[in-house]
């Protein structure tokens, strides 16, 4: 393996502030949602079970049927609407 000179590391380091300038500048632009795109993520968002639903997935597999109603019943009383159909 060849020795690094310093040159060469001035040279590596320079070309690396260069390239971070322009990851820089990219992050900081205003990008804006084409309308397709909009409605793609509004659709895979349809489809995507929600942080509720896979809580209570879970939730149902490791309680029992008393401790449900329970929960259902404080979740109703504080919420308005029961947790778990």
């Amino acid at each position: 393996m060849a020795p690094i000179t310093l040159e060469k590391m001035n040279k590596d380091i320079q070309e690396i502030k260069v390239e971070l300038h322009r990851i820089s500048h990219i992050l900081h632009e205003d990008f804006e949602l084409s309308e397709n795109v909009k409605k793609e993520l509004k659709q895979a968002r349809k489809e995507s079970p929600t942080a509720k639903q896979l809580m209570n997935r879970k939730m149902a597999q490791e309680i029992t049927k008393e401790e449900l109603d329970v929960l259902n019943k404080d979740y109703e009383l504080f919420y308005g609407e029961k947790l778990f159909r």
